[in-house]
């Protein structure tokens, strides 16, 4: 009986899963392929108005049309991953690489290769991405993904400065990590503001920023996972062993002394940490940016202009790197019988300004409206919702974007201008698979939150602490994890060539 109902009950999922596609099947156009797009999220209010419209225009210059099926997101990874098992049709789903990477959907067969489609029908879309973003959607070669290349990933590794707090005190822009904590410990001593200042970083995300890391010798590197520090040669050391960390941890502590670090940074949630940033009551954040400039703003500082957000990096002159070039990217499915159509679709995308802002946010004057500096404002329906539009992390490009107008001028600097300079680490599109010693990784990343964390935020001295930290860790199984960390970061960069 037991069986039985588990039978029917797998049997009942399966249905619910496939049902909204299924459903759209029905209604595509004869003679005109159609190219089905899976999204996460829910429709629009006006996506049927809409999708009329960009159907229109896609029949006529691509004779194709496009459907878009919305799949809740608590079913997101269970339908993609059903759909590729049990070979159904579809065309096109986003790949967001910090949960599943493509070479993990590659790896299991569930994409095309789309090296050869992009030659013939993807000239327009070859020319809206980058070299290096092209060179991250490659395996053995052949490349399998269509980067959203929305957002500047090779701009965090600097200082948010608040300019009108350095005015109000009478400092200048820091120009080095020792003047930046002087100036700080000074601006402190002397706040007036409605409660203490403080770094807003908290828990054990924060740490992963690494402003620091420009004023070594050592640069350019990245860390990934907490534990592996890859150079630009494709070695991987360990992080938490290395000379960068106790730098690193030497101004942090600095900072935690000066009580300019929270007390509770070990034990702060979310809420927490942002209620520091909305109150205004900082002066630098560790990467950050737009840093709720209206909530601070409104927080006891009615004159504050967005310019006076502001970045800096310090040793400029060095190069900025990309600890990652493609976090999103569009694949186009093994199951697709018309992978053709699904190129033609991208590439009538950023074929014009007009295209992409029909599909992206609607019709001007309809579901958004344009400023004088040409930003775009949504137009919002009864329960504060967005009419029509596109998320610019799913199918977005630098090229075509229209930035929102609330933007602060940092961001647009930062985050949606394209750096010319940035290069890549031999690690930027690699993401690692803890399977092979996934007891170790699971130990690691146990014991990194209990014995390194509180090191790295400064909040225990590191000469007391880290003997005993070191011994746990490689007890837990690091050397174990960086060597099959290493193993497959090899096997990654052997495969580009």
């Amino acid at each position: 009986m037991k069986k039985t109902c588990v039978v029917l009950c797998l049997m009942a999922l399966s249905t619910a899963l496939l049902l909204p596609s299924c459903l759209q099947k029905n209604g595509s156009s004869s003679g005109v392929p159609t190219v089905r797009y899976l999204m996460p999220g829910d429709a629009p209010p006006r996506y049927s108005e809409v999708m009329s419209l960009v159907n229109e225009k896609l029949v006529a210059e691509k004779n194709i049309r496009l459907e878009i099926t919305y799949v809740p997101w608590d079913v997101w990874q269970q339908r993609i991953n059903l759909m590729l098992a049990t070979g159904e049709a579809f065309d096109i789903f986003p790949i967001m690489q910090d949960q599943i990477q493509m070479a993990s959907f590659q790896a299991m067969g569930g994409l095309t290769d789309l090296t050869d489609l992009l030659g013939v029908y993807g000239s327009n879309i070859k020319n809206a991405v980058t070299d290096a973003a092209w060179d991250a959607m490659r395996i053995n070669g052949r490349i399998y993904g269509i980067p959203a290349q929305w957002v500047e990933l090779s701009n965090d590794d600097g200082f948010t400065i608040r300019k009108d707090v350095l005015d109000r005190f009478g400092h200048r822009v820091p120009e080095s990590i020792d003047e930046l904590i002087s100036t700080a410990r000074n601006i402190a001593s002397r706040w007036d503001g409605s409660g203490r200042l403080y770094i807003p970083v908290w828990g054990f995300t924060d740490f992963g920023k690494n402003p620091f890391a420009r004023t070594y010798d050592t640069w350019p590197f990245i860390v990934k996972d907490g534990i592996a520090l890859i150079r630009q040669d494709g070695t991987v050391d360990s992080w938490i062993e290395s000379e960068e960390f106790r730098r690193n941890v030497s101004y942090m502590r600095q900072l935690f002394q000066a009580g300019l670090i929270h007390p509770d940074v070990l034990t702060m949630d979310a809420d927490r940490g942002n209620a520091i940033f909305r109150s205004g009551n900082w002066f630098f954040t560790l990467g950050g940016l737009d840093s709720y400039f209206l909530d601070v703003k409104r927080n006891n500082n009615p004159d504050l202009k967005p310019e006076d957000y502001i970045m800096i990096k310090m040793n400029p002159e060095k190069p900025d790197i990309y600890p990652v070039v493609v976090k999103n990217l569009n694949g186009i499915s093994s199951t697709s019988k018309n992978p053709e159509a699904a190129i033609k679709f991208f590439d009538w995308l950023y074929a014009s300004q007009e295209n992409y802002n029909l599909l992206m946010y609607g019709r001007l004057g309809e579901e958004y409206f344009m400023d004088e500096r040409g930003f775009k404002t949504q137009v919002l329906g009864p329960n504060n919702e967005g009419l029509f539009g596109h998320a610019d992390w799913m199918l977005g490009n630098m090229h075509f974007m229209l930035l929102d107008s609330q933007k602060l001028p940092i961001e647009i600097e930062f985050l949606h201008t394209t750096n010319p300079n940035a290069i890549s680490s031999p690690a930027s599109d690699f993401f690692f698979d803890s399977r092979a010693v996934e007891a170790e990784w699971a130990n690691v990343q146990t014991e990194f939150r209990a014995s390194v964390v509180p090191i790295y935020a400064g909040a225990v001295d590191y000469n007391t602490a880290f003997p005993g930290a070191i011994s746990r860790m490689k007890a837990a199984g690091l050397e174990k994890v960086l060597a099959e960390y290493q193993r497959q970061l090899s096997e990654h960069i052997a495969s580009k060539n």
